[in-house]
This record gives structure tokens, C-alpha cells and sequence, in this order.
């Protein structure tokens, strides 16, 4: 059972969130009572992973695949998150492309695709967000 804590009635919204570090957060907000809105660019059953277990600690939880390079993609999601959930209160910008090989390997493309959903994607959910979790009552 999720508990009352200081995310209580918050919906926090973290992208990336089918492993790792950006999981690790969910499971740690769930404690606090937050509900989630979470997205990843491919890997499905990571994302539906972590959308179980917060669920099971009793947290609504709305999530799907995206594209953070896509700005229609990245603000319905956002428009789509309030819809379901009712608000937004904060992001976390955890998306990233892990690619596994050797250095030499790296080509400008990979680079750039890499960067483009680093920074590009967190540019473009934090300018879709912020108007949501101003709303919400944020004071920054």
C-alpha cells in the first residue's frame, strides 16, 4: 500500500522510466504517495515493469511509449497525463540512449541521436510541463 507522504495527491512525471535510475525514483516517490505518468522511447516491457510495480504499492500510474524528439508526441503525452490524472506537479528528465559499443564505433549520427533525446527530449517535456505544474501550484 502506497503511503501518505509528501507526494500525496502529486503526479509526478518522469521520462525514461523503464529501468534503471528513473524506476529506482518511481518505486522511491511511491513511498511518499506520489501517482505517475511515465514514458519511455522503446523498451515496452520495462516501462510496463515499472508501471506494475508501482501499481502494486497502490499508485495510478499512465504510461506509454514516445518519442521525446517529437514535440506533438512529447506534448500530448503531457496533455494526455493531466486528462487521466487530473494534474502535474513535477518532471523528471531521466530519458536517455544507452547504445552499447566500443568508442570507435560512435558515429556523429549516433551522437546526435543521442543528444537529440537527452537534450532535445528534456527541453521539449520541461516546456510542455511547466505550464501544467505552474497550475498545479508550483511556485517556480
Amino acid at each position: 500500500m502506497k503511503n501518505e507522504g509528501k507526494l500525496r495527491e502529486k503526479v509526478v512525471m518522469i521520462t525514461g522510466a523503464a529501468n534503471n535510475i528513473a524506476r529506482k525514483a518511481a518505486v522511491m516517490m511511491v513511498k511518499e504517495g506520489a501517482d505517475f505518468s511515465i514514458c519511455t522511447l522503446q523498451n515496452k516491457n520495462g516501462l510496463n515493469e515499472t508501471a506494475r510495480l508501482v501499481g502494486i504499492c497502490g499508485s495510478r500510474c499512465f504510461h506509454r511509449l514516445m518519442d521525446f524528439r517529437v514535440e506533438k508526441q512529447v506534448r500530448k503525452f503531457v496533455a494526455d497525463t493531466v486528462k487521466n490524472l487530473g494534474r502535474l506537479d513535477c518532471l523528471v528528465n531521466s530519458a536517455a540512449v544507452r547504445r552499447h559499443f566500443a568508442f570507435q564505433e560512435m558515429t556523429l549520427e549516433r551522437w546526435g541521436d543521442a543528444h537529440n533525446v537527452i537534450l532535445e527530449g528534456a527541453f521539449l517535456c520541461t516546456h510542455a510541463a511547466v505550464p501544467h505544474i505552474k497550475a498545479a501550484g508550483a511556485e517556480r
